[in-house]
């Protein structure tokens, strides 16, 4: 895995057209390690002669993504926001089958190249969804933060007092309908 001086170029343009950061497409350009002439492997065995047509080919790419199916849109949405989020949009989208592993190889990648700017992260930090919204992952964030709460004493507490209160309730509307009858 290496970004090459080939690659400069393909890197510098990517960045320009799309706005995420110079340091985000060249982790995600020496992630993928694609040849000169196609460095984020579009597609099974496309090449486009160089690394400014594949500049081109990926920018539109990404913007074709018109309904979102491979969130790649979500990508173009982190431009402009830390790289933290920019990484995590593409590990997020569909672009690779195991999302670059949860994230740890794209993560290791980034933070090899640019020892400066380490970005700590958990895997547990990759959202399923739009991460530039901050979209819940189900499985690690919302049901662990549910369970977390069920098994608290003040839940419990507020459980039982609120079934009393509704025992209470009944008990005082069945006084109320026999004092009618």
């Amino acid at each position: 895995m290496g970004v090459g001086l080939t690659h400069g170029t393909f890197i510098r343009l990517v960045a320009a057209g799309t706005g995420l950061s110079f340091r985000t497409v060249a982790a995600w350009t020496a992630q993928e390690n694609g040849p000169v002439d196609n460095p984020l492997n579009i597609g099974p065995g496309n090449s486009y002669g160089s690394n400014v047509k594949a500049a081109a080919a990926t920018i539109a790419l990404l913007r074709k993504d018109v309904a979102n199916r491979n969130g790649y849109r979500d990508i173009l949405a982190s431009a402009g926001k830390p790289d933290l989020i920019q990484l995590k949009a593409i590990i997020a989208s569909k672009w690779e089958a195991t999302h670059y592993e949860g994230g740890m190889r794209l993560f290791n990648t980034y933070n090899s190249l640019f020892p400066d700017g380490k970005i700590r992260f958990s895997p547990k930090d990759i959202t399923v969804g739009n991460p530039v919204t901050g979209a819940k992952n189900l499985l690690t964030d919302i049901v662990p933060s549910l369970l977390g709460k069920l098994a608290s004493t003040n839940t419990w507490i507020r459980v039982v007092l609120v079934i009393i209160g509704v025992v209470a309730l009944l008990g005082a509307l069945g006084i109320f309908v026999r004092e009618l009858r």
